[in-house]
């Protein structure tokens, strides 16, 4: 008797840590923001990454979808978030609170990012000109 009682309490657990996960991700997961100021991008989400703009060596706008292997991170619905193996690019920082939209890829001598804006060639337009 005592065994089920057990197990019913760690499922009702593990059922509560997988509620508040999936509460947490689909609050914070749609909610990335891309902000360029100050001589930089910045990216939130559960956090901040700065890019600075100087330090860009090329943006380039991805046209379809491309095929990515998660390394670390989130897959959530289309939400991408952490770092992605991408055929033909390597490994990418992605933050994309919707993969369906295009790709924008900023790269760095350290780093490329992978974001999806709403307005992908306005995005690329407005870094330009910082």
């Amino acid at each position: 008797m005592k065994k089920k009682n057990r197990t019913g309490k760690l499922s009702l657990v593990i059922l509560g840590i997988v509620t508040v996960i999936f509460l947490v991700l689909a609050n914070k997961g749609i909610d990335i923001k891309y902000v360029v100021s100050n001589g930089s991008i910045n990216i939130s989400w559960f956090g901040e990454t700065k890019i600075p703009i100087k330090d860009i060596v090329e943006i380039r706008l991805l046209d379809e979808l491309p095929q990515m292997e998660k390394v670390k991170g989130v897959e959530f619905f289309n939400l991408r978030q952490g770092t992605f193996f991408i055929e033909g690019i390597g490994k990418v920082k992605v933050y994309s609170p919707d993969i369906r939209k295009k790709m924008v890829l900023i790269k760095t001598p350290v780093m490329t990012y992978g974001v999806t804006p709403e307005n992908a060639k306005e995005f690329i337009s407005y870094i330009d000109m910082n």
